[in-house]
């Protein structure tokens, strides 16, 4: 059995015994397996460890790391570090899965391009009603062929692309990892895009435009629960001021962007989800919602490439859909 040189897998799981053998099976069946696995549980009250125990018993390479209290995910990640004896780490959430070459194809990614600061690829979205993929999971693609992006052009391709590295899939440099302290707590949801923003900005990255993991989207995860909350979305855009220098300004927008759209979206339907002579007034859908905010933009400061940029990245989507050649290695036809 071979194993990476390389790379560490932390697998971080609350309460997700219903997922967790799925999680851990897609990593056992990698083309490569990784240095380890290490099972971040973070003081799961369901079945989870009657589930994390059998896979610990069967493989010497497999270990749990059990919390004695529940940490939440940024903290449950950093107190994982000490145990990683690798160079780089994936933090997988226990509802996601990695596809079956991803950790071989980061291997020699990493192999090719020493130090890289960052390993990066889209990621599928994933129904299990269906038990298949059926779309792109938040993806961006700045090209479709591997792409080695040196520092100094990192921030060039995230103002021409977006923020096209995604949590799932996202291999970290684990010296850039700590240096930059984790996944930092204030950011919540946005923790991971912004260590890897920071990894990428300073070591570089490779750009794999072949989907590694496939997320399932829960209203009940730790994204989408926490970009529910006021008081989580204030907190996020909070620390982003106090690293604001350390982002060009244009990188910025980018992130924050989405953040007050957000938080203009929940203040308005909380607003809205009151009850009116009998009637209960709907709010708009965020999609929706976000549109209206772009377009109030374009009318009242004139970004007319940010709004060119969005329209553009929504067409390119939807005809990636068809020229992306779904888990085919094959070449694509250009």
């Amino acid at each position: 059995m071979q194993r990476s040189k390389f790379i560490s897998v932390v697998l971080l799981n609350y309460n997700h015994a219903n997922f967790l053998e799925r999680s851990i099976e897609a990593i056992i069946s990698q083309s490569l397996k990784p240095y380890e696995l290490i099972i971040a549980d973070d003081a799961s009250s369901d079945s989870s460890f009657k589930v994390i125990k059998k896979y610990v018993r069967k493989y010497k390479w497999i270990t749990l790391k059990q919390n004695s209290r529940n940490l939440g995910v940024c903290e449950n990640t950093n107190s994982s570090l000490d145990f990683i004896k690798s160079e780089y780490a994936i933090f997988a959430a226990a509802d996601d899965f990695l596809q079956s070459d991803w950790i071989e194809r980061s291997e020699n990614h990493i192999q090719n391009n020493k130090n890289i600061g960052l390993v990066a690829s889209p990621a599928y979205a994933y129904s299990a009603k269906d038990k298949k993929e059926y779309d792109f999971y938040s993806s961006l693609f700045i090209d479709f062929k591997v792409k080695r992006i040196s520092p100094d052009k990192f921030e060039n391709y995230v103002t021409k692309y977006g923020m096209f590295f995604k949590g799932a899939t996202s291999v970290y440099n684990l010296n850039l990892f700590k240096k930059y302290g984790g996944y930092i707590k204030q950011l919540g949801s946005y923790a991971d895009t912004v260590v890897a923003y920071r990894c990428g900005a300073t070591g570089g990255c490779i750009f794999d435009p072949l989907p590694g993991a496939s997320c399932e989207r829960s209203s009940s995860g730790f994204a989408s629960s926490s970009m529910r909350s006021l008081d989580s979305i204030e907190e996020i855009i909070s620390y982003l001021l106090l690293i604001k220098e350390e982002i060009s300004s244009f990188n910025y927008t980018l992130l924050v962007t989405p953040l007050i759209t957000r938080l203009l979206w929940v203040s308005y339907s909380r607003q809205l989800l009151i009850k009116k002579d009998s009637i209960i007034l709907n709010p708009p859908d965020l999609k929706t919602f976000s549109y209206i905010i772009n377009i109030f933009i374009i009318l009242s400061k004139k970004w007319e490439y940010p709004f060119f940029k969005k329209i553009f990245g929504f067409f390119m989507k939807k005809v990636n859909k068809f020229v992306f050649v779904k888990r085919n290695h094959k070449k694509l036809p250009f």
